[in-house]
């Protein structure tokens, strides 16, 4: 088991959860939900792989987050944070246990992940869109989620390593919901385009540099 606690926050999401619990279950030491009183099958679907859930009406993502970190009792000194629309994949999975196999530096306190989005089956490298750095993995205590009600951060207090020795520190995200397939069309079409329904597919990824 890698010694890292996975946070997860829920509303409503029984078409992403399972997908997202499969891709952490059986690797991570604790497996935490923070559901903001679900009325689907979320609660019932996250059941099945832990039983570590816990309940709290929805202000903002950055409080939801900050909460998370301040009242879990999360055993581990290291924390990830995820989304129900995030894949833990298997290249990310062999990554932190090479990583994890030895003694990290006292003085990192945290991990920068930089992301790659895929479009209908397209890499976009271009447009700001890669890459753009993430900081979703860092030791209890030295990191927090800043207070904003959009584009909210990470801010990791204390050196921040960025890949290193990874190779492919990739996870998966699939961002289904309506909004965000909005915004992301209308970030790369101008606003322009008649929109219906569209999938879009994330990936964060850490290359080692050449």
């Amino acid at each position: 088991m890698l010694p890292i606690s996975v946070i997860i926050l829920t509303y409503n999401e029984e078409k992403n959860i399972e997908e997202c619990l499969k891709s952490v279950h059986g690797f991570f030491d604790e497996i935490f939900i923070v559901d903001s009183y679900s009325t689907d099958n979320t609660i019932e679907i996250c059941k099945k792989y832990t039983d570590k859930i816990y309940q709290r009406e929805f202000e903002d993502y950055s409080s939801q987050r900050n909460w998370a970190f301040n009242n879990l009792p999360i055993k581990t000194e290291w924390i990830l944070n995820l989304d129900a629309d995030h894949r833990v994949t298997k290249e990310l999975l062999d990554e932190l246990y090479k990583i994890y196999s030895h003694k990290i530096e006292e003085d990192i306190k945290g991990f920068l992940i930089s992301r790659r989005t895929i479009f209908m089956g397209k890499w976009i490298r271009y447009g700001a869109h890669y890459p753009v750095y993430h900081a979703v993995l860092f030791k209890k205590g030295f990191g927090k989620c800043e207070k904003r009600l959009y584009d909210q951060h990470f801010i990791i207090e204390g050196k921040v390593k960025m890949g290193f020795q990874w190779t492919k520190f990739k996870k998966t995200i699939r961002a289904i919901s309506k909004k965000m397939a909005i915004e992301k069309l209308f970030c790369e079409f101008g606003g322009n385009h008649k929109l219906k329904r569209f999938q879009i597919k994330i990936d964060l990824v850490v290359e080692k540099s050449e």
